[in-house]
């Protein structure tokens, strides 16, 4: 059972990430359109999977959803604070140090781990995970601009950063499900049926172009930087985050999505932050690559194991 859940969790990422290689080694898809589907999916249709998610997310908002999300923004937080003392002691570069932090820390928490809790725990369950991922992408944005910015010799920009987060698309699409929520609106069959249509692409397409941008650059010359970054992101930091929460009693479907939201590789922005602001942006592509190739190897196996030993038994 436990190798069935885990094909099942893994086969649908392998086979839309290598439908998206196949399709640019083909030249069907061209970079300069992938960029252009990557902006409308991150600008239109992933404010409207959390639209969704949290306006469907009932008692997600309350309970066991708020204990979750709080024990992930602190896990995090102290994931993030390690790192910026550990990273320094293996790379002197402050643009590389920079570059993985980021990487080791960012998780690509919509395009991965809402997945992940669907095919564990069903669609019906995924509210909880969509309550978390509202909170953490910008405090995963927070934390890496600080992060950016230290190393860098800059300061941070209060007022620019709280600009970008509540301009979000993310964030305001949660929002907006969260009012309609507690406003108790229900949508009408002939938008929601057209709403959950469009919601239900979102991942595979997401997927494919994200095969399409794929690149793995001089992989042979960071072999250090990014073996470090891919162990601390994959191994480490699940075993730490997942660990402490079963002994401090989480279970089913939060335990989950702590799984879920930790397992995950780097960040596809995080390539894009890297490069705006100055950190190593060839560095940080890497980085990508190489976490979301071995992410797929590596949560078959979480998979495995953690169904084995009962901790995905509900």
């Amino acid at each position: 059972m436990d190798f069935t859940l885990s094909l099942r969790v893994v086969f649908p990422l392998c086979v839309y990430i290598g439908l998206g290689m196949i399709a640019k080694a083909a030249r069907l898809i061209s970079p300069q359109a992938s960029a252009s589907m990557n902006r409308f999916i991150f600008r239109a249709l992933f404010p409207l999977v959390m639209f969704e998610n949290v306006m469907r997310a009932g008692e997600a908002l309350r309970g066991d959803g708020i204990y979750t999300m709080w024990y992930l923004v602190v896990a995090n937080t102290v994931v993030f604070l390690l790192l910026m003392l550990l990273i320094p002691c293996f790379e002197k570069s402050k643009a590389r140090q920079a570059s993985m932090i980021q990487g080791a820390f960012r998780s690509n928490s919509i395009l991965f781990a809402l997945p992940i809790v669907t095919t564990i725990c069903g669609a019906e369950n995924v509210g909880v995970a969509s309550v978390c991922v509202s909170v953490l992408v910008p405090w995963y944005n927070v934390l890496c601009v600080i992060a950016l910015e230290t190393k860098r010799g800059g300061y941070v920009n209060i007022k620019k950063l709280l600009r970008g987060i509540v301009t979000n698309p993310l964030i305001l699409g949660a929002l907006a499900g969260a009012a309609a929520l507690v406003l108790g609106i229900r949508l009408p069959e002939m938008l929601s049926a057209p709403l959950h249509t469009l919601t239900s692409i979102v991942t595979p397409l997401a997927l494919i172009l994200l095969g399409v941008d794929l690149q793995f650059g001089s992989l042979r010359k960071d072999w250090r930087q990014l073996t470090l970054v891919t162990i601390i992101k994959l191994i480490l930091a699940p075993l730490l985050i997942v660990g402490a929460a079963w002994l401090l009693g989480f279970r089913g479907v939060p335990l989950v999505s702590i799984f879920a939201l930790c397992c995950v590789p780097t960040a596809v922005s995080s390539y894009t932050m890297a490069l705006e602001m100055g950190a190593d942006g060839t560095l940080a592509g890497e980085i990508l690559a190489f976490t979301t190739v071995c992410s797929i190897v590596t949560v078959f196996i979480w998979v495995s194991l953690l169904s084995k030993l009962g901790v995905f038994a509900f």
